[in-house]
């Protein structure tokens, strides 16, 4: 899917918002329609070619399952000590299933910096960390707008994500955003009070995108 591609699901014969000629894969049910619009990649694949997959079959656990296996994605985040732990999230040769959203709503949730290093975190705070991430993606496995922010105003939909500039709902301190080391060019919004930022560890300019980022509606 990469910073393109996106699923859509609809009742059978509801109006997709995307012309059928754009989904590059389609899955039908008696209940379901789930057309797969502009993926950059496609690959149709047997059970037993799936588990030679050389990107598949390395993914970490899928944080999403039912049997979700923390010890293991503990042992493969242990394996990244020097890396911030807001990367270390998304390498999904770590966990499967962390995008960018959870990933920063995550680490607020658990009142620890985007920039900590892995091996400043104990166990603990990691389980938690990962606990939170859990959570909050299975609230929001029904589909609909995503939510992490559960307030009785339904325009207060996250906790920090693309909120910089606006007070913490915790705290009140203005809500920021800075950028990783390296080639990832997602960024993390934080609370720099509760979250402990240490702003410092920030100033480095914004990398120039190698592609555009495309917008689809969440279904």
């Amino acid at each position: 899917m990469k910073m393109s591609g996106v699923w859509h699901m609809y009742r059978p014969g509801e109006r997709w918002w995307e012309p059928e000629s754009e989904a590059r894969v389609v899955i039908r049910t008696a209940t379901v329609v789930a057309p797969c619009f502009h993926p950059p990649i496609v690959e149709l694949l047997t059970a037993k070619e799936l588990g030679l997959h050389p990107i598949v079959s390395a993914l970490g656990p899928d944080i999403i399952r039912d049997e979700f296996d923390m010890d293991e994605a503990l042992r493969r985040l242990r394996a990244l000590q020097d890396r911030d732990v807001a990367t270390a999230l998304l390498d999904q040769k770590v966990i499967s299933g962390i995008g960018n959203v959870f990933k920063v709503e995550a680490l607020f949730l658990a009142k620890t910096s985007p920039w900590a290093q892995v091996r400043e975190l104990d166990d603990e705070k990691l389980r938690e960390i990962v606990g939170h991430a859990r959570s909050l993606i299975r609230l929001n496995r029904e589909g609909g707008q995503r939510r992490t922010h559960f307030s009785l105003k339904h325009d207060e939909l996250m906790w920090v994500d693309e909120r910089a500039g606006f007070p913490c709902y915790e705290c009140g301190t203005t809500i920021e955003q800075g950028w990783h080391p390296g080639d990832d060019i997602r960024k993390s919004w934080y609370c720099p009070k509760c979250q402990g930022v240490d702003r410092a560890t920030l100033a480095r300019p914004a990398p120039t995108p190698r592609f555009p980022r495309r917008h689809a509606p969440l279904r």
